[in-house]
């Protein structure tokens, strides 16, 4: 009996510590292989995400870079026309694109000496088709791994900006249609022109520092054509489309007092607005 049980737990033992080494059924294997499998490929994916997104945002980051530059080089045409005594005859221009609504639209942006001067875009209507930009009819900007087209919008304060997935408009009213005017340049006293909506927007900030008297019997106003809304659209394409960068302000007259009055269609009055 002695020996039967001292062979026994010998069995016992081996049993137990064969079991201790039994390795992995192929069922385990490929479980494990499959779990790997898919945390590798979301691992991968996520990377490959990572990556897309970085790179759009780069693009984006240099779409609005350019957009606000477009801004800025606006403001300095602008400024150089005010600081030169820009001239018709005897009368002060402070902005040429703004002497009437016509002048309005899409314009190009190009350096002339130490200046920046717009040019009107060659053969763009108000609303322009995102395929047919090239260097002819807009602005190229490169960089090492992106390729767009900027314009300038010069248009009325009160246009509505009109934009789907492969055209823009400028100078366009909420109907679509284009804005002949944006107020009466030879209107240069209280009421504000109707259509002059710069004016009526900035009539009760102007006066209101006035006495209630001159503020109701002989307000401050600005004329129309002090103010114009202003742009910057750059595209590029993609994948899928295009990517708009877009910013926009008012360019205002901002030596308003100086200009002078008389200038045929551009009477810009005697009314200086903010800067």
């Amino acid at each position: 009996m002695a020996i039967r049980k001292l062979l026994n737990n010998k069995i016992t033992k081996i049993k137990l510590f064969s079991n201790s080494k039994k390795g992995f059924t192929l069922l385990e294997v490929l479980i494990a292989g499959g779990i790997l499998f898919i945390v590798s490929g979301a691992i991968v994916g996520l990377n490959n995400s990572i990556i897309r997104g970085t790179a759009v945002n780069a693009d984006v980051t240099i779409l609005n870079r350019w957009a606000s530059e477009g801004l800025e080089l606006t403001a300095a045409h602008r400024d150089d026309n005010l600081l030169a005594g820009n001239n018709d005859g005897n009368n002060s221009i402070w902005l040429n694109e703004a002497t009437d609504p016509a002048n309005y639209g899409w314009y190009t942006l190009s350096q002339n000496g130490n200046n920046w001067a717009l040019t009107k875009a060659t053969g763009l209507g108000n609303t322009i088709d995102f395929t047919t930009l090239n260097n002819t009819n807009s602005e190229a900007k490169t960089s090492q791994s992106l390729t767009a087209f900027r314009l300038i919008c010069l248009e009325s304060v009160g246009a509505v900006t009109r934009r789907d997935a492969t055209t823009d408009s400028c100078n366009t009213s909420a109907g679509g249609s284009a804005i002949a005017s944006d107020g009466d340049r030879s209107h240069t006293t209280a009421p504000c022109d109707s259509a002059n909506n710069y004016c009526t927007n900035t009539q009760a900030s102007l006066n209101r520092d006035e006495l209630s008297s001159v503020a109701t019997n002989s307000p401050t106003i600005i004329p129309a054509g002090n103010a114009v809304k202003v742009r910057s659209v750059v595209v590029t394409s993609n994948k899928t489309g295009f990517t708009v960068a877009d910013v926009a302000t008012l360019l205002t007259n901002w030596k308003g007092f100086e200009q002078t009055a008389g200038f045929s269609g551009a009477n810009f009055g005697t009314g200086g607005s903010g800067q």
